[in-house]
């Protein structure tokens, strides 16, 4: 702390000027009350710091940082309340069915399939026989489910090989467009990059579902069904079913109704149902058209080196049998 000493010789306005200049000085550097001695005297002097936030300043950045806090709590909130719902599905109960339709049902579901082909199965081939997990399990959306099918997986079937084309600059032979008069004809399966999905032709007049077909470059083979309950010439089912992915040039199975009181060709008994020839048709799809037709089929898989797995290769009675509505009809398809 300075000390003025005084004498009867000391300016007092010199040392006021000094103690004023000393104040300006302390008051840049620092705040606060200091207290300087002269002689037997002191003097007080009160040195101000500045404030590097005033109020006003002090206010706005509270206020700043208050409103930054709600932002971010309404924002949290939000995403709480507006989190989706986890859903779950319980697997189906799909035993017994195809393969294509339980991986319907269960995309459907918006769960994800898979397939484990077991080829010494004593189940009907391209049927299911079990699940993983089993039916009435909860799952949650993008779960997977394994289906277990009866029979060879579809890559690994044996399939008709393909005639090579000629050198010549015309296309390649096109597919076989209908089955044979013989009970072991087969048409080729369709092949090819370019799919469609099958149209949904069913209840369709029969001259409409064969233009619809033919558009899309597909070839037509028909089953009759006499059911006095549908119109005549009515589209009863198909073979592929609506939906599913077509090749151009595939064959496509109709099966129309012939009722016989409409002056189409009259059956000798019309008690009795015409077994057509199913040969190169897949097995599910026989079933569907016998059940239409009032018969009761079975399927019975053997193991073939010509027919792709799942088709048809006979029916036992054979084709063109008479049969009485009820009749039992087994169905041999290819293992």
């Amino acid at each position: 702390m300075p000390k003025f000493e005084l004498d009867e010789n000391s300016d007092l306005n010199s040392i006021k000027e000094q103690v004023e200049r000393m104040r300006v000085g302390a008051d840049k550097a620092r705040g606060g009350t200091e207290k300087m001695r002269v002689g037997n005297d002191s003097a007080r002097v009160t040195i101000n710091r500045p404030q590097l936030l005033g109020p006003r300043t002090k206010a706005i950045f509270t206020g700043v940082l208050a409103a930054v806090l709600v932002v971010l709590v309404a924002c949290l909130a939000f995403a709480l309340l507006h989190r989706p719902p986890v859903t779950s599905h319980k697997v189906p109960n799909l035993v017994g069915k195809g393969v294509a339709e339980a991986k319907k049902a269960l995309l459907d579901l918006g769960l994800n399939v898979r397939t484990n082909y077991k080829p010494a199965s004593q189940k009907p081939a391209g049927t299911v026989e079990a699940t993983n997990p089993v039916a009435g399990t909860s799952l949650h959306d993008g779960e997977p489910v394994t289906l277990m099918v009866a029979g060879k997986a579809p890559e690994t079937a044996a399939t008709t090989p393909t005639p090579t084309p000629g050198p010549g600059p015309g296309p390649g032979p096109a597919p076989t467009p209908g089955p044979g008069p013989g009970p072991n004809a087969q048409p080729s399966p369709p092949t090819g990059d370019d799919k469609t999905a099958m149209p949904d032709v069913v209840e369709m007049t029969e001259s409409k579902a064969h233009r619809t077909l033919e558009a899309l470059g597909c070839k037509v083979v028909e089953t009759t069904a006499n059911d006095s309950a549908q119109a005549d010439k009515i589209v009863l089912g198909c073979d592929p079913k609506p939906g599913e992915k077509l090749a151009k040039g595939a064959l496509v199975h109709l099966i129309v109704n012939a009722r016989v009181d409409t002056g189409t060709a009259p059956r000798a008994n019309p008690s009795l149902v015409a077994l057509r020839n199913y040969a190169g048709m897949r097995g599910p799809a026989v079933v569907e058209a016998l059940t239409t037709l009032g018969l009761v089929p079975t399927l019975k898989p053997i193991v073939s080196q010509n027919q792709p797995s799942g088709f048809v290769i006979e029916t036992d009675p054979p084709a063109n049998s008479q049969l009485p509505r009820g009749a039992h009809v087994t169905v041999v398809v290819a293992q």
